[in-house]
């Protein structure tokens, strides 16, 4: 028989073997003894009335003398829930096991001033069933608040996995694809979110309409140093009626009122005061992750920024690190959206989403990633919206071409000048010469076109250019290389120049296929880019690899340079884009917008001219005419 009693002040538990049942009153029970000698189970008095619930739960018979006994209540009073504008507010007598379960709710902490359990209403779905558990009394305003956000979590999760929206932006000059309006959906009424599409699905684009939708200016784009002129270069074209301004280096800059303010992340922490004085309504961080650390300076200058932003205004993280990856480094940026006291705070974010530990040195480890399925759930409802290729084919063409601007160093700026002087100095001689010997104008056109596309000595010249530009751009590369690594892309990278391919494969560690390369050692190559999840990158040669090599693992491309003709370059697209590629193929540009690159690209891109040279006459007099900057 089932039976619970009283015994020399010891609650007496007699009951059959039963593993559910034990289990259960172990779990609701920490301090219950079994007795070997009498075969029966001891609970403290203490314990009275959760013996009593546990006895009814499990069917078991209470003696009458029990049901009269009145405990005292305990000194803090029952157990109650209270809502105080977005904070669930828990008091409840210490009891380890009620307690113990309570922390494992996520966003609950403990505030020592109100001597109270603190949640966010996000996490009313995990009180209300473990006050149900334990049989506490909900409030019917509590209940209600319940309701509520069940309903708005349903909402905010079918605004996360939308296909498309009504997304309407007259000033918009470029064309949203069914997803990004959903994305800025999806940003405006969440207002403080990352915005976590994988590479090359625009993320820039829909922070600028979220921008332009909402209205809220001025805005100021914080972003790696490479691509400031990147970003002054996407704004003209997607908003050319707005204004920008870029603020370079740490000198105190001279700021107007403009509608976007670019800066790199290195120069935020001199420039923080500035920067907060400006009033900025939108806050875009772009690569997001670059403030992984919470102690690096730029981490706290961006998190001191973030806090001048309006409640009113937009803060969009733009990110390409899927969760997974590495959870820790999401916790600094959720304090930059300043949602991390959802969370329970950034160390109740570490021990529930990293696994975080002390080793046995006394440090704290938080490489770890736990629970990822719920902080996914999590961060979806609250501010975090992500799509991969895979899951918009539909609306993505099959081969998608990006451009990347960026800028040109002191050091490389005045070797192209000089170059470039030296180009300009020549070809000035060669055009006189030769209409001193037939009586024409030097700046006749027949002149300019002979030693424009005849002459070798014109090329030779202008490959050196080409090949500075190129030298100069690796920084950039390499930075925007990891980005895309640290999104778990591998990527193929195209350049010409054989000391460009060998730089890139020493600084990456990667494979290379490269003219004049044994056979078996290009086959080596590819099949460990093909086979090796940890090998990211291999460099090719255009020349070299431009036919007959198949490398569908990698469905993004980069050129550091592009070939000469449109023919070539697009043969060297198809390593990606062929038989055997299951997803769009992405092919990013790295151009200098005042070098020669512009010249070559401009030609490269007009599809209806493949077979034709990438340097006209025409071409050769701009160059001529053009410094970088």
């Amino acid at each position: 028989m089932k039976k619970l009693y009283l015994e020399n002040n010891k609650l007496i538990l007699k009951t059959p073997y039963d593993q559910n049942e034990i289990d259960a009153l172990k779990n609701s029970f920490p301090h219950a003894r079994w007795d070997k000698l009498n075969k029966h189970w001891t609970l403290p008095i203490a314990n009275l009335k959760r013996s009593i619930r546990f006895a009814n739960d499990w069917n078991i018979t209470i003696d009458d003398q029990l049901l009269h006994i009145t405990m005292p209540d305990h000194p803090i009073g029952e157990t109650n829930i209270t809502l105080n504008n977005d904070t669930i507010q828990i008091t409840i007598p210490y009891d380890p096991v009620p307690v113990n379960q309570l922390k494992t709710i996520p966003g609950t902490k403990w505030n020592p001033t109100t001597k109270k359990w603190h949640a966010p209403t996000t996490s009313l779905p995990d009180i209300i069933k473990w006050a149900n558990h334990h049989h506490i009394p909900i409030p019917d305003h509590i209940q209600q608040q319940h309701e509520i956000e069940t309903k708005k979590q349903q909402h905010h999760h079918t605004l996360a996995h939308a296909t498309t929206a009504n997304i309407n932006i007259p000033t918009l000059q470029l064309e949203l694809y069914p997803y990004q309006k959903a994305g800025v959906a999806y940003a405006t009424e969440k207002q403080r979110t990352f915005i976590a599409d994988e590479m090359g699905l625009g993320k820039s684009l829909q922070a600028l309409a979220t921008t332009e939708h909402t209205n809220q200016y001025p805005a100021l784009i914080i972003c790696p140093t490479s691509l400031t002129e990147d970003w002054k270069t996407k704004i003209q074209q997607a908003l050319p009626h707005r204004t920008t301004q870029t603020i370079q280096g740490r000198k105190t800059p001279t700021l107007t009122k403009t509608d976007y303010t670019i800066i790199g992340y290195p120069n935020i922490h001199t420039q923080k005061q500035h920067l907060k004085n400006q009033k900025h309504q939108t806050l875009i961080l772009d690569e997001s992750h670059y403030c992984k650390n919470p102690d690096a300076q730029r981490t706290k200058a961006a998190k001191h920024i973030a806090k001048t932003i309006p409640t009113n205004g937009n803060i969009l993280l733009l990110t390409g690190t899927p969760i997974t990856n590495m959870p820790a480094e999401y916790a600094p940026q959720l304090e930059i959206l300043g949602h991390i006291d959802k969370f329970g705070g950034r160390w109740n974010f570490y021990k529930r989403y990293c696994g975080a530990y002390k080793d046995n040195w006394g440090h704290w480890q938080t490489h770890g990633a736990t629970n990822t399925t719920e902080l996914r759930n999590k961060l979806q409802t609250l501010c975090y919206i992500r799509r991969e290729k895979q899951h918009v084919l539909t609306d993505l063409p099959p081969i998608t071409y990006n451009t990347i601007h960026t800028t040109m160093d002191k050091k490389h700026q005045t070797m192209y000048n000089h170059a470039l002087n030296n180009l300009q100095q020549w070809y000035t001689q060669q055009q006189e010469q030769l209409a001193q010997q037939e009586g024409t104008n030097p700046t006749a056109a027949r002149i300019r076109a002979h030693y424009a596309t005849q002459n070798h000595e014109t090329l030779i010249q202008l490959t050196e250019l080409r090949k500075i530009t190129a030298q100069s751009k690796i920084p950039h590369a390499l930075e925007w290389i990891q980005n895309a690594n640290n999104s778990g892309q591998k990527i193929v990278i195209a350049a010409h120049h054989r000391h460009i391919v060998q730089t890139l494969a020493n600084e990456l560690n990667a494979p290379m296929i490269i003219g004049g390369q044994n056979p078996q050692t290009t086959e080596n190559a590819k099949q460990e880019f093909t086979n090796n999840t940890n090998c990211q990158n291999i460099i090719i040669s255009i020349d070299a690899a431009a036919h007959g090599h198949t490398l569908t693992t990698s469905n993004n491309m980069l050129f550091l340079e592009a070939p000469w003709t449109p023919a070539k370059y697009h043969q060297t697209c198809a390593r990606i884009h062929r038989i055997g590629q299951t997803k769009p193929a992405t092919i990013h540009n790295l151009i200098n917008p005042t070098t020669i690159d512009t010249h070559i690209h401009n030609t490269l891109h007009n599809k209806t001219q493949k077979t034709q040279p990438a340097i006209t006459p025409t071409q050769i007099q701009n160059i001529l005419n053009t410094k970088p900057t």
